[in-house]
């Protein structure tokens, strides 16, 4: 789950979890070594969730906060009092009547004092911390700046690009300690966005073309921020790339056929257009360098 995806469900669970207390708190025996720390956040009630890049943060009325990383199939499902289908517990499994088999259990399963339920499941990586101390986490001191929060300065996001200097562009929006929320995905539709090759080496941009890429990371996330809070409020609209997973297919701008680039050296593939996205990648006269002649 990527910064868009985790800030969308973040303002979705904000807007139905907030200000009801916690009236009951099922957490799976064996899974669990915290069981007593969660099980404290009954009778609380939820102040804010929020999220920092791929990071959900709950901070609840007596201080504790928890930090979930929604990793691949992790994710929270919540029920509406009035939407909510009947639901039991199965020795330590929440059943659902309307499935053939039992669901798996979940890893948290709450109840607010005005009905709601969510419910975590997957397997993120969950901390409980005092509210305090969540900015001193080994998580979480090193994360760079996140575009989607409103306190977001492109120019602290450049700074730690700049300080990056022989990386390829490829790995160094992958790195959260340069700026948070990026993944492979938004990566891709970013450097289409900034008309930047993946393999470009971050001392090789010119002033114009950082500026060009602060600006693409923004416009970017907030895009497709918007698209998945639609999706969360039941819209319908499919979700399109311009570059990302589309080897072999046309260019959206110039018809040419998208290629994958591999320079990053970090396992991840990148989608581009060679044509379109050019910037940074031509080779440049140095200071120096003799006119060539005709």
């Amino acid at each position: 789950m990527e910064g868009p995806q985790t800030k969308a469900l973040a303002d979705y669970l904000h807007a139905l979890l907030t200000g009801s207390a916690v009236e009951r708190l099922d957490v799976p025996e064996h899974r669990w070594q915290a069981n007593m720390m969660l099980l404290n956040c009954v009778g609380q009630v939820i102040q804010r969730v929020n999220s920092h890049g791929k990071w959900l943060i709950f901070d609840f009325s007596h201080g504790v906060t928890w930090m979930c990383h929604p990793l691949a199939k992790s994710t929270w499902k919540v029920r509406e009092p009035q939407t909510a289908s009947p639901l039991r517990l199965a020795g330590d499994a929440l059943e659902d009547p309307k499935r053939r088999r039992p669901g798996k259990p979940p890893l948290i399963h709450l109840v607010l004092r005005n009905r709601t339920e969510a419910r975590l499941i997957g397997r993120p990586l969950f901390y409980i911390l005092p509210t305090a101390t969540i900015w001193r986490h080994a998580e979480f001191q090193p994360l760079g700046p996140d575009p989607l929060s409103a306190h977001f300065v492109a120019e602290y996001f450049l700074a730690r690009l700049r300080a990056a200097t022989g990386r390829p562009l490829a790995a160094a929006l992958l790195d959260q300690t340069i700026v948070a929320g990026i993944g492979n995905q938004m990566k891709c539709e970013i450097l289409f966005e900034a008309k930047l090759a993946p393999a470009t080496r971050i001392s090789d941009l010119f002033s114009s073309e950082m500026d060009a890429l602060g600006g693409a990371v923004v416009r970017t996330m907030k895009r497709f921020y918007q698209f998945h809070a639609s999706q969360l409020e039941g819209g319908r609209e499919n979700r399109s790339f311009a570059v990302y997973d589309r080897a072999g297919e046309p260019c959206i701008e110039c018809g040419g056929a998208i290629e994958v680039d591999r320079s990053a050296g970090d396992g991840h593939f990148t989608w581009y257009c060679p044509a379109c996205q050019s910037g940074g990648h031509t080779a440049r006269p140095g200071l120096f360098d003799a006119p060539q002649g005709p």
